[in-house]
């Protein structure tokens, strides 16, 4: 089970680095990950989604925000001082950014473009269709350009479909109303005094507006660094280190910590949230859906690439119920639930920058009637790691393929409980469209 991973990497030691969460850069597989279909089996379809890569901060009011309690000099300790010249250096590189994609984010996502086309070659071989469809937002469509300039690159024989349109935001970033109201009621504080870090920067800290928030924030802009630094003419360490070495390890990792409760709170599976964000995702998997269907139905390999945002990516993945805060779901003994306990999820493990899903479909080379559940496969990558070799398996099934076109697709859940473990498998089954569709108050959208 994913969530298996996350504990394991939440026992390693995190860098400054990681403890930016969504801010963090996004990491590539070091190693090569096996994409080696199944014996009997080929790939012939990829469902995507994926986040924007790095930017700068999401607006530039953000930084003249930080940087204007650096005004008045004559508050400013030496230490202060030093600290508002490396705040003007990042906000003369920030200036008129606020929100875009920056060249390491282009970069990101140029790189899994062309690790998916080489895993998966015979689904972009000559000819095959691929559809992109991005969020309107600007980050998120020049995404997009990168990602299939670069498939175009490797193989400029592909039939693409690449458009952004603003009808699309209703399932590809949709927020529903009740994500929002509980967005709005959801405040969750760093659990630290300001006290300390104000006065290594400040003669009078009640001069400061908001103190907590400013701490967040220059936490923000350091965290940042990372996706930026391409942007200078040199990778900025001095500042980078500089900020970083504003906060000892306890205060950096409270504002780390209560970014991530926010997120899951609001986003996540959490204990008070009643699956709101999982709802605001049902859009969304039934684009998924919808265009998985399309893709049984051809007689073609083929793909489908969506880019958005962090918070539709994570809504998806609480649907599908593959992180979970809960500290029960990945711990199956005692020794592990006493490590692995935790209030939410990791950030920089769930939607750091250019954090992608990838469902790979393998289809049988030789259809199989007798046995038609083994038919065809998904393979689940989350940012390219294998998903599937972890408990969460996932199959296809139709009992009639020359029926195939005019078929849809349901999930539908299953859980084998354990001592401590719910281990959750996905089943996506063929029905005719003559049957009726199950009640949804028995669905797994409720």
């Amino acid at each position: 089970m994913i969530l298996l991973i996350v504990c394991a990497l939440l026992a390693q030691a995190q860098t400054r680095q990681q403890m930016g969460g969504v801010y963090y850069a996004y990491p590539a597989p070091q190693k090569p990950v096996s994409m080696k279909a199944p014996e009997g089996y080929t790939a012939f379809y990829v469902s995507h989604y994926g986040r924007h890569g790095s930017r700068w901060l999401p607006s530039d009011s953000r930084y003249t925000w930080v940087n204007h309690h650096f005004d008045d000099e004559t508050n400013l300790t030496p230490l202060g001082k030093k600290v508002k010249g490396w705040l003007t250096q990042v906000w003369e590189n920030a200036k008129g950014n606020g929100g875009k994609l920056t060249k390491l984010g282009e970069k990101q996502h140029r790189g899994i473009a062309d690790r998916m086309a080489r895993n998966f070659p015979q689904i972009f071989a000559k000819g095959n269709h691929v559809q992109a469809r991005s969020s309107v937002v600007d980050r998120c469509a020049k995404s997009m350009l990168a990602f299939t300039d670069e498939l175009r690159q490797l193989q400029p024989s592909l039939d693409m479909d690449v458009k952004t349109d603003s009808a699309d935001m209703a399932w590809i970033a949709y927020t529903s109303p009740e994500v929002k109201a509980l967005e709005n009621r959801t405040h969750i504080v760093a659990k630290v005094s300001p006290d300390r870090f104000l006065h290594q920067l400040f003669k009078d800290i009640t001069k400061v507006d908001d103190p907590i928030k400013l701490m967040s924030e220059i936490h923000t802009i350091a965290s940042s660094i990372q996706d930026v630094g391409l942007n200078f003419k040199s990778y900025p360490r001095q500042i980078e280190k500089g900020l970083y070495g504003l906060f000892t390890d306890e205060e950096f990792k409270a504002f780390y910590d209560a970014n991530n409760l926010r997120m899951t709170i609001c986003n996540g599976e959490y204990p008070t949230n009643e699956r709101i964000p999982a709802r605001s995702a049902i859009s969304l998997w039934e684009n998924v859906e919808a265009e998985a269907d399309k893709a049984l139905a051809s007689d073609r390999p083929s793909a489908t690439l969506r880019f958005g945002h962090d918070t539709s990516l994570y809504r998806l993945y609480s649907l599908m119920n593959m992180f979970f805060a809960r500290p029960d779901a990945c711990c199956d003994t005692d020794a592990k639930m006493a490590s692995c306990k935790k209030e939410s999820d990791a950030m920089d493990v769930v939607v750091p920058m250019a954090a992608n899903l990838q469902l790979v479909f393998y289809k049988k080379k030789q259809w199989d009637r007798a046995y038609p559940e083994s038919n065809v496969l998904v393979r689940i990558l989350c940012n390219e790691r294998n998903v599937g070799e972890l408990n969460l398996n996932a199959y296809i099934y139709n009992d009639d393929i020359e029926d195939m076109a005019g078929n849809y697709l349901s999930l539908i859940y299953h859980s084998t409980p354990t001592r401590h473990v719910e281990s959750f498998f996905f089943v996506f089954c063929f029905e005719k469209k003559k049957k009726k569709k199950k009640d949804k108050k028995n669905s797994v959208y409720n």
